[in-house]
């Protein structure tokens, strides 16, 4: 067992130890951004909000 006195030699007992593997684990995750319904909708009304004002004040 380790204790705050001891624990400065934790690597240097792992890697002296034949049951120790370093191994490296990342986790990623993608979301895809037009999945979410909610999203979809408000950038379709702000498209149809832009569309209305240009009509409206005769703006290209």
């Amino acid at each position: 067992n380790y204790t705050s006195g001891n624990v400065e030699t934790l690597p240097t007992d792992l890697a002296a130890s034949e049951n120790f593997t370093a191994t490296v684990a990342t986790e990623s995750s993608e979301t895809e951004l037009w999945r979410s319904s909610l999203l979809l909708i408000v950038v379709l009304v702000l498209l149809a909000v832009e569309w209305t004002l240009r009509k409206r004040f005769g703006l290209a």
